[in-house]
């Protein structure tokens, strides 16, 4: 309802009341249509840490290692003799062309030999190729990975006394064995945490050893 004053009509203030509400609703409208358009932006992931990083890294250049080892292991190979294609053996054929000691460290599992010969005039090649995570070493005696390690604890180590442990080295090529004794240090306490260990001392043991083993081929030390 407008009321001439002077002449000029004026708006009531419920009017502009009601057109302030409209222009808010609308206000409202949009900003919900905008919210419902972006959905909320989600949390930043958190970064890797040290050991995950260098646990990946590893892990690829193993992977890497691997295969790369296991490309140059199969690759194709020509006679040096007469320049044919030499041809991989199996794990049964190539038995003819090891000796009882190379034998002895594929049995065990320390060493995988490859035998490469050629079909034209018999050159043969062998190739060894240590496994990763055997446990065997190489004997003092022959020189094969045939040699395997063992200890038990005769007296155990206490805070106040030191123990005993009995170790155990044989060979299964050439039946070399040594007993050996090491005194194991006394176990720290609380109070000694932040001092240094004792250090480990060895006592004289027996021997014996079997006579050498040697064949054709190469030899499993390398």
């Amino acid at each position: 309802v407008t009321t001439p004053i002077g002449g000029r009509p004026m708006t009531s203030r419920a009017s502009d009341s009601r057109s302030n509400d409209s222009r808010s609703d609308l206000f409202d409208e949009a900003s919900q249509r905008g919210k419902s358009r972006n959905p909320p932006s989600q949390s930043p992931a958190k970064p890797l840490d040290n050991w995950t990083l260098w646990g990946a890294v590893v892990a690829g250049m193993t992977a890497i290692g691997g295969g790369l080892r296991q490309a140059l292991r199969y690759r194709r190979r020509r006679c040096t003799h007469c320049g044919s294609q030499m041809e991989r053996l199996g794990e049964v054929d190539d038995d003819e062309f090891l000796d009882d000691g190379q034998q002895h460290e594929e049995a065990a599992g320390s060493v995988d030999y490859d035998v490469w010969r050629c079909p034209s005039c018999n050159h043969h090649t062998i190739r060894p190729y240590r496994r990763w995570l055997s446990s065997y070493r190489a004997c003092p005696s022959c020189d094969h990975r045939t040699l395997a390690v063992s200890s038990r604890t005769l007296t155990a180590a206490t805070t106040s006394s030191q123990g005993e442990e009995e170790v155990t080295r044989h060979c299964g090529h050439c039946d070399y064995s040594r007993v050996s004794f090491v005194t194991i240090p006394k176990r720290r306490s609380s109070a000694d945490s932040g001092s240094s260990g004792s250090s480990s001392s060895f006592s004289s043991g027996s021997s014996s050893g079997g006579g050498f083993s040697s064949g054709g081929g190469a030899s499993g030390k390398w």
